[in-house]
């Protein structure tokens, strides 16, 4: 694993997050329970977060093909955004649920 590639998957993951919260929040000041706000909002957003993990997935996956000194700079990243990502889209949509109604 690297820590380039870590960055990136933890700031996808807040990336993910932030786009869940702001549509709970919206839903929540349209008058709508929190509970409610927060499923509604997380299954509002859950296709496209789906669709920005499964392309971050196809840009760096295809990476482990390279070779020579390229391959070796590339693959640890490659291999970390790409195992690292499907969480991020699964886990906000899961978890948010649960969560953004207890923050909310």
């Amino acid at each position: 694993m690297s820590l380039a590639g870590l960055c990136l998957g933890i700031g996808m993951l807040v990336d993910n997050s932030i786009v869940v919260m702001e549509n709970v929040y919206r839903f929540s000041n349209e008058g709508m329970s929190a509970p409610k706000a927060a499923v509604r909002g997380t299954a509002q957003v859950a296709g496209p977060i789906l669709a920005s993990t499964l392309t971050t997935i196809c840009v760096f996956l295809p990476m482990v093909y390279t070779s020579g000194m390229v391959s070796q700079l590339l693959i640890p990243f490659a291999f970390t955004i790409s195992y690292r990502c499907p969480d991020n889209g699964v886990g906000n949509s899961s978890k948010s649920k649960r969560d953004k109604t207890a923050m909310v």
